[in-house]
């Protein structure tokens, strides 16, 4: 049985999130021991998901009535090139609000990029917050 492998980020091995993002969502692609990886901030959390062989599926907890694209203009966040919406649903009264992506497994930059981008804009963190990211399945 293979437990869970967690990393946090303001260390020396993972000096800042974007690094920690970069080098988990890489080794995921590169691996494939694991299934996905969950980061988590305290306030909000993201997960990166194998799908197939190619793809990487981005699913960001979406805590909002809104729709993405206003909160996301709102929040000066885009959606990089080589990212694609799969699915969308905002909060509701007995669910959380989900927003998913897909991606190709190769994109491991833009997609560490964009989800370190997600805890400060989205979720409304300090420029210098603190990130654990954990492999699973």
């Amino acid at each position: 049985m293979r437990y869970p492998k967690t990393f946090q980020s303001g260390t020396i091995e993972c000096p800042i999130p974007h690094a920690m993002v970069e080098r988990m969502v890489g080794e995921l692609v590169r691996e494939r021991e694991w299934s996905w990886v969950t980061f988590e901030s305290g306030r909000g959390f993201v997960e990166v998901a194998l799908k197939g062989s190619s793809d990487v599926v981005i699913n960001i907890a979406y805590p909002f009535k809104d729709e993405y694209q206003a909160r996301f203009a709102r929040d000066n966040l885009s959606i990089p090139a080589g990212l694609e919406v799969m699915r969308f649903k905002t909060k509701g009264w007995f669910f959380a609000g989900f927003l998913e992506l897909k991606a190709d497994a190769t994109e491991v930059q833009r997609v560490a990029e964009f989800v370190s981008r997600v805890f400060p804009a989205l979720y409304g963190l300090p420029p210098n917050y603190r990130l654990s990211g954990t492999y699973q399945g």
